[in-house]
Protein backbone atom coordinates (compact mmCIF):
# COMPACT_ATOMS: atom_id res chain seq x y z
CA UNK A 1 0.00 0.00 0.00
CA UNK A 2 1.19 3.74 -0.71
CA UNK A 3 1.79 6.25 1.74
CA UNK A 4 -1.52 8.14 0.74
CA UNK A 5 -4.28 5.96 1.37
CA UNK A 6 -3.64 5.40 4.72
CA UNK A 7 -5.83 6.97 7.64
CA UNK A 8 -4.23 8.73 10.80
CA UNK A 9 -6.30 5.82 12.75
CA UNK A 10 -4.02 3.15 11.33
CA UNK A 11 -0.83 5.18 11.24
CA UNK A 12 -1.54 5.89 14.68
CA UNK A 13 -1.77 2.37 15.32
CA UNK A 14 1.43 1.23 13.35
CA UNK A 15 3.31 3.55 15.52
CA UNK A 16 2.32 2.24 18.68
CA UNK A 17 2.77 -1.46 17.51
CA UNK A 18 6.53 -0.42 16.47
CA UNK A 19 6.99 1.18 19.93
CA UNK A 20 5.84 -1.53 22.20
CA UNK A 21 8.66 -3.68 19.90
CA UNK A 22 10.77 -1.65 20.73
CA UNK A 23 9.93 -1.66 24.12
CA UNK A 24 10.31 -5.41 24.20
CA UNK A 25 13.66 -5.17 22.33
CA UNK A 26 15.02 -2.26 24.86
CA UNK A 27 13.81 -4.74 28.05
CA UNK A 28 15.21 -7.84 26.26
CA UNK A 29 18.79 -5.82 25.78
CA UNK A 30 18.17 -4.54 29.40
CA UNK A 31 17.91 -7.51 31.05
CA UNK A 32 20.92 -8.85 29.29
CA UNK A 33 22.90 -6.38 30.35
CA UNK A 34 21.53 -6.93 34.00
CA UNK A 35 24.20 -10.00 34.91
CA UNK A 36 22.99 -9.73 38.07
CA UNK A 37 19.33 -10.29 37.81
CA UNK A 38 20.40 -12.85 35.36
CA UNK A 39 22.25 -14.74 38.15
CA UNK A 40 19.29 -14.79 40.42
CA UNK A 41 17.52 -16.37 37.92
CA UNK A 42 19.54 -18.65 36.82
CA UNK A 43 20.53 -19.68 40.92
CA UNK A 44 16.52 -19.83 40.93
CA UNK A 45 15.82 -22.00 38.23
CA UNK A 46 18.86 -24.26 39.56
CA UNK A 47 17.15 -24.61 42.73
CA UNK A 48 13.79 -25.37 41.40
CA UNK A 49 15.64 -28.22 39.59
CA UNK A 50 17.77 -29.34 42.55
CA UNK A 51 14.76 -29.41 44.63
CA UNK A 52 12.62 -31.45 41.92
CA UNK A 53 15.27 -33.89 41.60
CA UNK A 54 15.57 -34.47 45.47
CA UNK A 55 12.31 -34.76 45.32
CA UNK A 56 12.40 -37.55 42.92
CA UNK A 57 15.39 -39.12 45.04
CA UNK A 58 13.55 -38.78 48.20
CA UNK A 59 10.72 -40.79 46.68
CA UNK A 60 12.72 -43.42 44.85
CA UNK A 61 14.19 -44.10 48.32
CA UNK A 62 10.93 -44.08 49.98
CA UNK A 63 9.63 -46.74 47.11
CA UNK A 64 13.28 -49.16 47.19
CA UNK A 65 12.79 -48.73 51.38
CA UNK A 66 9.09 -50.37 51.14
CA UNK A 67 10.45 -52.96 48.38
CA UNK A 68 13.15 -53.93 51.32
CA UNK A 69 10.89 -54.16 54.09
CA UNK A 70 8.65 -56.13 52.24
CA UNK A 71 11.37 -58.59 51.20
CA UNK A 72 12.78 -58.76 54.95
CA UNK A 73 9.57 -59.74 56.19
CA UNK A 74 9.35 -62.41 53.55
CA UNK A 75 12.26 -63.88 54.37
CA UNK A 76 11.44 -63.58 58.10
CA UNK A 77 8.41 -65.00 57.15
CA UNK A 78 9.98 -67.95 55.50
CA UNK A 79 12.48 -68.94 58.14
CA UNK A 80 9.83 -68.89 60.58
CA UNK A 81 7.82 -71.78 58.91
CA UNK A 82 11.43 -73.49 58.07
CA UNK A 83 11.78 -72.78 61.75
CA UNK A 84 8.32 -74.29 62.63
CA UNK A 85 9.01 -77.18 60.34
CA UNK A 86 12.11 -77.75 62.08
CA UNK A 87 10.23 -77.65 65.66
CA UNK A 88 7.45 -79.87 64.50
CA UNK A 89 10.35 -82.74 63.29
CA UNK A 90 12.22 -82.40 66.31
CA UNK A 91 9.07 -82.70 68.46
CA UNK A 92 7.96 -85.95 66.56
CA UNK A 93 11.96 -87.46 66.79
CA UNK A 94 11.72 -86.37 71.07
CA UNK A 95 8.18 -88.29 71.09
CA UNK A 96 9.54 -91.03 69.30
CA UNK A 97 12.40 -91.42 71.40
CA UNK A 98 10.51 -91.07 74.56
CA UNK A 99 8.29 -93.87 73.84
CA UNK A 100 11.20 -95.79 72.72
CA UNK A 101 12.80 -95.50 76.15
CA UNK A 102 9.96 -95.90 77.92
CA UNK A 103 8.97 -99.24 76.39
CA UNK A 104 12.47 -100.13 76.79
CA UNK A 105 12.48 -98.85 80.78
CA UNK A 106 9.13 -101.15 80.86
CA UNK A 107 10.62 -104.46 79.44
CA UNK A 108 14.06 -103.73 81.67
CA UNK A 109 11.62 -103.30 84.83
CA UNK A 110 9.64 -106.46 83.92
CA UNK A 111 13.00 -108.18 83.44
CA UNK A 112 13.76 -107.32 87.08
CA UNK A 113 10.77 -107.92 88.45
CA UNK A 114 10.98 -111.17 87.49
CA UNK A 115 14.91 -111.48 88.68
CA UNK A 116 13.51 -110.32 92.44
CA UNK A 117 10.31 -112.98 91.95
CA UNK A 118 12.69 -115.79 91.26
CA UNK A 119 15.13 -114.86 94.32
CA UNK A 120 12.02 -114.42 96.33
CA UNK A 121 11.49 -117.61 95.50
CA UNK A 122 15.06 -119.00 95.76
CA UNK A 123 15.17 -117.14 99.65
CA UNK A 124 11.63 -118.18 100.82
CA UNK A 125 12.26 -121.94 99.68
CA UNK A 126 15.04 -122.06 101.06
CA UNK A 127 14.26 -120.78 104.59
CA UNK A 128 16.96 -119.49 105.98
CA UNK A 129 17.54 -117.17 108.77
CA UNK A 130 19.72 -114.26 108.58
CA UNK A 131 23.20 -115.60 109.65
CA UNK A 132 23.80 -113.71 113.43
CA UNK A 133 27.59 -113.94 115.10
CA UNK A 134 28.18 -116.95 117.19
CA UNK A 135 29.95 -114.87 119.80
CA UNK A 136 28.59 -112.11 121.67
CA UNK A 137 31.66 -109.18 120.93
CA UNK A 138 31.89 -108.04 124.47
CA UNK A 139 32.23 -111.02 126.38
CA UNK A 140 33.65 -113.52 124.18
CA UNK A 141 30.87 -116.33 124.60
CA UNK A 142 28.28 -117.87 123.08
CA UNK A 143 24.89 -116.59 122.64
CA UNK A 144 22.45 -118.58 124.35
CA UNK A 145 20.30 -120.83 121.67
CA UNK A 146 23.57 -120.82 119.13
CA UNK A 147 25.74 -123.77 118.22
CA UNK A 148 29.28 -122.93 119.49
CA UNK A 149 31.67 -122.25 116.79
CA UNK A 150 35.19 -122.93 115.76
CA UNK A 151 35.98 -119.53 116.40
CA UNK A 152 34.11 -119.89 119.94
CA UNK A 153 36.87 -119.47 123.10
CA UNK A 154 34.55 -122.16 124.65
CA UNK A 155 35.03 -124.45 122.17
CA UNK A 156 38.50 -126.30 121.88
CA UNK A 157 39.53 -126.48 118.22
CA UNK A 158 40.27 -129.61 116.72
CA UNK A 159 43.80 -130.51 115.73
CA UNK A 160 44.58 -130.54 111.68
CA UNK A 161 45.51 -133.43 110.81
CA UNK A 162 49.72 -133.94 109.92
CA UNK A 163 50.74 -134.09 106.57
CA UNK A 164 47.70 -132.46 104.58
CA UNK A 165 49.04 -129.03 104.41
CA UNK A 166 51.33 -126.71 106.29
CA UNK A 167 48.22 -124.44 108.29
CA UNK A 168 45.13 -125.31 109.50
CA UNK A 169 42.06 -123.45 107.28
CA UNK A 170 41.77 -121.44 110.19
CA UNK A 171 43.36 -118.02 110.90
CA UNK A 172 45.91 -118.11 113.64
CA UNK A 173 45.70 -115.64 116.82
CA UNK A 174 49.13 -114.53 116.42
CA UNK A 175 49.65 -113.84 112.19
CA UNK A 176 48.13 -110.22 110.92
CA UNK A 177 46.47 -112.76 107.52
CA UNK A 178 45.15 -116.10 107.48
CA UNK A 179 47.41 -118.43 104.79
CA UNK A 180 45.13 -120.39 102.61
Amino acid sequence: MSGDNRTADEVRESIQETRADLGETAAALAAKADVKARVQHAAADKKAEITEKTAEIKDAAVEKAAEIKDAAAEKAAQVKAVAAEKTAHVKEAAAEKTAQVKDLAAEKTAQVKDVAAEKSAQVAGSSRRPRRPPADWRTGRARPGTRPSISSPTVARPTWPAGRCRSPPWPSRHSASPRW
